[in-house]
């Protein structure tokens, strides 16, 4: 008799956004200057305000080579379609034998820095808010019972964080996206001694879905010695 597979949960995927995720759900006003794929001399870059970041070899691996797992950039057309195809994704899933997998992103940062960091906050707000219904809707609804949707907050401001939390809750997300150390970012410490992160908290005891903060997600390698080793550098 042959043994039944070993279904896998996990807690630690990634994916690539797709290209047009914020043109395709971005109000019309914001489609020309919100994060988009422009090429620049043959290669993609995901633009938005003053940055211009490429996909790397490094952020998807799956089918290459491992001498091709490098910093050097990679267009679309050469990324597995599992990365950023949800409908792939899955298939994949089913031959390495997973059941269900939560994802963290990959242009906006592990935990949404990019658009911590951004001028712009009502952009950055309505591109936090497209990433989680993208995130809702063609990912988790679209394959129920096979994607944990971490929702992104805006890290910015507690009030807007906590009611972006709890609308992505109530939409069925499954965890909170947070730094393990936000005030590297230079936010306030969760241990503020003002209550800061109050509002945030309270959804998180409401509703006991758990905070899932990356190793990382501060941009910054925490480390216990100067000596101590570091696997990858963290954007």
């Amino acid at each position: 008799m042959n043994a039944q597979p070993q279904w896998l949960i996990s807690v630690d995927d990634h994916l690539i956004e797709k290209p047009t995720l914020w043109t395709e759900r971005l109000p019309a006003r914001y489609r020309d200057i919100g994060p988009r794929i422009e090429a620049v001399d043959g290669v993609e870059r995901w633009m938005y305000e003053d940055v211009a970041i490429p996909t790397v070899g490094l952020m998807s691996v799956v089918g290459r080579s491992r001498e091709d797992w490098t910093p050097t950039p990679v267009n679309y057309s050469d990324i597995h379609p599992g990365s950023y195809d949800s409908t792939a994704r899955v298939a994949d899933m089913d031959i390495a034998g997973i059941l269900a997998q939560a994802n963290f992103p990959s242009f906006p940062r592990f935990c949404g820095q990019i658009f911590l960091e951004a001028t712009d906050k009502d952009l950055a707000l309505l591109c936090v808010q497209a990433w989680n219904d993208h995130m809702a809707e063609e990912w988790r609804q679209a394959h129920p019972g096979r994607f944990l949707h971490l929702a992104m907050v805006p890290l910015w401001d507690p009030h807007l964080a906590a009611a972006e939390a709890r609308r992505c809750i109530e939409n069925g997300a499954h965890g909170i996206l947070f730094s393990e150390n936000v005030s590297v970012l230079g936010q306030p410490s969760i241990h503020d001694a003002g209550g800061y992160w109050d509002p945030l908290w309270e959804v998180v005891n409401e509703t006991g879905k758990p905070l899932c903060c990356h190793v990382g997600s501060s941009s910054k390698l925490e480390s216990t010695s100067r000596t101590a080793r570091r696997s990858s550098p963290c954007r």
